[in-house]
């Protein structure tokens, strides 16, 4: 059986918020960023989202390193099909 790679509601937010930081600013937003975006305190929720979604393909990066997390064509594609959703 293959691994759902579909993200949760709350996941496609933040592959929203790191596609709209990337294509604004040229970065994505910090840890910290997503946080008040998302309207949560905790970083520990924050990052189990980015992890969640790099374990379904939908995002890359370059550990410990800063500003490198990237939307990858997966990604981009769930980007798509959620503005289609939502129209």
């Amino acid at each position: 059986m293959a691994a759902d790679t579909s993200p949760t509601p709350r996941q496609l937010d933040v592959l929203r918020l790191i596609d709209a930081g990337r294509r604004l600013n040229g970065h994505p937003p910090t840890i910290r960023e997503l946080c008040e975006h998302l309207g949560v305190k905790s970083t520990n929720a924050v990052a189990d989202h980015l992890r969640a979604l790099a374990h379904k393909g939908l995002t890359t990066s370059v550990k410990a390193k800063g500003r490198t997390l990237n939307v990858t064509t997966a990604g981009r594609t769930w980007l798509r099909r959620g503005t289609r959703e939502a129209a």
